[in-house]
């Protein structure tokens, strides 16, 4: 929805990439985990399998391998996604461990340039 919004303006074409969606929480999605214990966060991000989520792991592999097929294209090229992405993206781009995955993310509705 929020590239459409952007699109009313610009008017190019619009390129989903499954690539690039949210992590996949599992029996969690959906949940509101502000609420949830440290113990608890820690819990979904070290065992996903629990929970039948996604994980970190395969999230960063997935996104890497979207941003590797991109980075030399010589149009610019606007990424609409989540935090998650965007995390792996930065986590990626500034060559950090998969421990520093949960830095600060991004605020809602921000652009932020990473290249």
């Amino acid at each position: 929805k929020t590239a459409e919004i952007i699109n009313e303006k610009h008017r190019v074409e619009i390129i989903v990439d499954e690539r690039i969606k949210e992590v996949f929480c599992g029996n969690v999605q959906g949940e509101c985990v502000k609420d949830w214990t440290e113990e608890q966060h820690q819990e979904l991000h070290n065992h996903p399998e629990k929970f039948g989520a996604e994980g970190i792991v395969k999230l960063c592999s997935r996104v890497e391998e979207f941003y590797k097929e991109i980075e030399n294209s010589q149009k610019d090229i606007l990424i609409v996604a989540h935090g998650g992405v965007y995390r792996a993206l930065y986590r990626y781009l500034n060559n950090l461990d998969w421990k520093d995955f949960h830095f600060k993310g991004i605020e809602n509705a921000k652009a932020v340039r990473l290249k």
